[in-house]
């Protein structure tokens, strides 16, 4: 800047600021001061560089001590496309996620590599450090699959062995087909061949839809247990960071490897996915897992039920004939459930020598202790009960201890199951209970239960029951396959929900303490619907079930055919209508028993005899394409129950809960059934 123009930029403008002309008049001491020889562009370029390498200095500095991601920069190479076709692939999301060939390992040359000169496997006694490079190629391609996320759509399958690959990728392409999962398959064994072989050899193309992870570490077939075991723990750790799967499913037998399986369960030991073990043939005794979504088989590990069953007086022949069904019954599906047994106060001699022998759970194989899981419960009053006490004893007989996944079945003495009933409960329960469709469409809060037997009358108990007519419903199967929703419950053989079991006991404690404190007791609490030919807790499970819009999931006949069998021609009525005289309905139930046009149901000795029966091969029909039926066992559109449920909950509300005003129309709010009694604080 020429020092004219400096001096006048520079120059005050502000009167008050500026100073005096003599001010301004060069002194007569002044120094001489030499002129830089620096342009302004040169002295700002100058204060840039030192500048740019603080912050180049600094970069390098973050760079260094920013923590590192979850997969060590080794297993993070750039990656190519997996090879596919996309013109084919159509809206497959997996299409190109077909990992490629493996590349061996690079083996220094003073280490051994595959197998050794003399053509035997090489020692297994290599410890070193491990590289697990070909499983970050494959986790880094499935970012579409969501496995960030806690809660997603993905399965995986995990095998070590080859026999238990063989059994389990048949099962895990079966899934992939279905398209209601995102399906994955982690190899974790030793063998140093090509995951494109292995598969090869294995009958799995990419039609299969399975997306693979080559899980094993280098030098994979020289490796000590210790190092696998260790490779492996470490494998799972990135399998549930960048897949988080909802299920975990391996083969449980003799024929994986135990270092595999101790990795396999130390690892998952306090992790809340659900490990579904498959036993002998489980692969293909529990073929119905393909059915099922990833938020189902979530649940695998944590449903369980109990057995609840009420003895007659009399009548050691069917009680049993009964148990004898459950000690052959196949519950692999489930934990071992705990047997409840409520006894009256004279027990036949026929029934305590068979129970001083019985065992539950029976002892199978070669165990020589098995934990018993039997509750017998002996009344004491001699006298019959009444109605009131016989429901109290019922919900006194067990309690849900978590009402979510803690289910009770009930069962009477007339029952006889199926080897394999509980595959189809569990089938049903995870399907129409867990499944995320039922969950979206809150179907799942409807249901109170589920029966393993069609029923034979109405709740008349005179009227035989008669699906009404389908031939109009395109989207159903013919008459005796399709299954249904029926708001009355079973008495025979029926799963209760944990949670509506919670809720009845509140239920029927709300409504008895209503009905003894209140001077003129409602007629609701004394309405009698249902025959004395069933229990007691069936009319008041009814009751709530009409007010909450509740409904118990039935089979079809067919399928209910090779559930169980209900020998009707010995039933008796219940003890707390024994001697009443205006009981009514049983001589019906014997005559209907006897004019079924089916034939004599065989129990059926086979897990897919049940299976065969539903339609499309198995598959368990959505909520929305089940025929809903009322009460009284006329076919009913959802609007029209759910207006008869509000209805009929506001007049209850009003009569028994003693409610007012805008509190007969108050929402409610849990599963305590206290929104129906407007006085429990």
């Amino acid at each position: 800047m020429a020092p004219q123009w400096r001096r006048w930029f520079f120059a005050p403008t502000d009167e008050e600021m500026g100073k005096k002309d003599d001010d301004r008049k060069p002194s007569s001491r002044s120094t001489w001061v030499p002129t830089s020889r620096l342009t302004p562009r040169r002295s700002v370029a100058r204060r840039l560089v030192p500048l740019l390498a603080i912050i180049a200095i600094f970069y390098l500095c973050m760079d260094w001590i920013r923590p590192q991601p979850s997969v060590p920069k080794e297993y993070n190479p750039i990656f190519p496309k997996y090879d596919g076709s996309s013109a084919s692939s159509g809206n497959r999301p997996w299409a190109n996620l077909y990992p490629p060939a493996r590349s061996p390992p690079k083996s220094p040359p003073n280490q051994e590599k595959g197998r050794s000169r003399s053509g035997q496997p090489p020692a297994r006694k290599f410890n070193g450090d491990f590289t697990l490079v070909p499983l970050a190629r494959s986790l880094r391609e499935i970012s579409i699959t969501g496995g960030n996320h806690k809660y997603n759509r993905n399965v995986l399958f995990v095998s070590s062995s080859a026999k238990s690959a063989a059994a389990l990728l048949p099962l895990a392409c079966e899934m992939a087909r279905e398209r209601r999962s995102y399906v994955h398959y982690a190899i974790m064994n030793r063998s140093e061949k090509p995951l494109r072989e292995l598969l090869r050899l294995n009958g799995v193309d990419e039609s299969c839809g399975i997306l693979f992870h080559d899980a094993r570490p280098d030098r994979a077939a020289e490796s000590a247990d210790l190092r696998v075991k260790m490779a492996s723990e470490r494998a799972f750790f990135y399998l549930e960071t960048y897949i988080h799967p909802q299920a975990v499913i391996v083969d449980g037998t003799d024929t994986e490897e135990a270092t595999f399986l101790e990795a396999l369960h130390a690892y998952f030991e306090k992790s809340e996915q659900s490990i579904i073990e498959l036993h002998h043939n489980g692969a293909q005794r529990l073929g119905w897992l393909a059915k099922l979504d990833s938020a189902s088989l979530s649940a695998w590990s944590k449903v369980n039920f109990e057995i609840v069953i009420h003895a007659p007086m009399k009548g050691s022949g069917s009680l049993i004939r009964l148990l004898k069904s459950l000690s052959d019954a196949d519950l692999t599906p489930f934990p071992t459930p705990r047997l409840t047994l409520e006894l009256p106060h004279e027990i036949e001699e026929a029934t305590s020598a068979f129970l001083e022998g019985f065992l539950w759970p029976t002892r199978r194989g070669s165990a020589t202790s098995t934990p018993q899981m039997l509750s017998l419960r002996r009344r004491l009053p001699l006298h019959r009960m009444d109605e009131q006490k016989s429901v109290e004893r019922f919900l006194e007989s067990t309690w849900p201890k978590a009402p979510e996944f803690s289910h009770v079945l009930v069962l009477s003495t007339q029952a006889e199951l199926s080897r394999h009933f509980a595959h189809y409960l569990k089938y049903a329960l995870l399907e129409y209970r867990y499944s995320a469709a039922a969950r979206r469409q809150r179907w799942d809060e409807r249901l109170v239960g589920i029966s393993l037997d069609f029923p034979s009358t109405y709740l008349n108990a005179s009227d035989p029951f008669a699906l009404p007519n389908l031939a109009s419903d395109s989207k159903l199967s013919s008459q005796d396959e399709t299954p249904f929703l029926w708001q009355a419950p079973s008495s025979n053989a029926m799963l209760i929900l944990g949670d509506k079991w919670a809720e009845l006991h509140n239920f029927v404690a709300y409504s008895q303490e209503a009905l003894q404190t209140s001077p003129k007791p409602s007629p609701l609490l004394s309405e009698k619907l249902v025959s004395k030919a069933f229990p007691a807790w069936v009319e008041r499970l009814l009751q709530l079930s009409r007010l909450r819009g509740y409904f118990t999931l039935y089979p079809s006949a067919e399928t209910a055919s090779a559930l169980a069998v209900i020998h009707e021609d010995l039933a008796q009525l219940p003890e707390e209508y024994s001697a009443d005289k205006d009981a009514a309905g049983l001589d019906a139930q014997k005559t209907q028993a006897q004019r079924r046009k089916e034939p004599a149901l065989v129990v059926s000795h086979s897990a897919l005899d049940a299976l065969r029966t539903l339609p499309d091969g198995g598959v368990l029909p959505p909520f929305g394409e089940l025929p809903l039926l009322g009460w009284e066992g006329e076919r009913r559109s959802l609007e029209e129950l759910d207006d008869e449920a509000k209805g009929y909950a506001s007049d209850f509300r009003r009569d028994v809960g003693r409610c007012t005003g805008k509190d007969v129309e108050r929402v409610r709010a849990d599963t305590s059934a206290k929104d129906l009694f407007c006085w429990v604080k």
